[in-house]
């Protein structure tokens, strides 16, 4: 009953789709989607989540590898990725492994939270491996945590993707437009 919607990451100046997000859903037998806050913290308590993940990159790489063959030469995909699978030890051979069977070179960009990324010397480690095979990595939600830029700074990230609390009030707030605007 999961399934993965993509929601589109569209260039305004270049008036185009880029990217798209693979965003997990459950479909349940009554046809209900049920968006995957709802069912995460269960799967992670139950410990489905490497399971989890592992179904979610193959399904995304899958489906990138199908529009690049079907006329979408560019089609990238940004998956979320739960601490649990990122802090493996081998997970960038996992993603290198997973790159080389779908033929994705610089096709992928995984999604982190500011959680996952203060576990120290690991994380690092493994963000300069992914580095290497060209796969792109982003902060997500940036401003929900205990992140600063200076620690964020020395981290080879491709992109901060800020949390909507913090643009929120971009309109009427000039704080938050100057934090944006950065």
């Amino acid at each position: 009953e999961l399934v993965l919607h993509y929601q589109p990451q569209v260039c305004l100046g270049r008036r185009r789709t880029i990217a798209v997000e693979a965003l997990l859903r459950w479909r349940r037998s009554d046809n209900q989607i049920v968006a995957a806050g709802e069912f995460i913290e269960i799967a992670e308590q139950s410990g489905l989540m490497l399971d989890l993940n592992d179904w979610i990159l193959e399904t995304a790489a899958e489906a990138v590898s199908r529009w690049r063959r079907e006329g979408w030469p560019d089609a990238r995909v940004a998956i979320n990725l739960s601490a649990q699978q990122f802090l493996a030890g081998n997970f960038p051979i996992d993603i290198e492994r997973l790159l080389a069977r779908h033929g994705l070179p610089e096709s992928i960009e995984l999604e982190l939270t500011e959680t996952m990324l203060q576990t120290g010397a690991v994380t690092v480690e493994a963000l300069h491996s992914l580095r290497l095979l060209n796969v792109d990595t982003a902060l997500d939600d940036f401003g929900t945590g205990f992140s600063s830029l200076t620690s964020i700074e020395r981290l080879p990230l491709s992109r901060v993707k800020l949390d909507r609390s913090v643009i929120a009030g971009i309109d009427s707030n000039p704080r938050s437009a100057a934090i944006v605007h950065s």
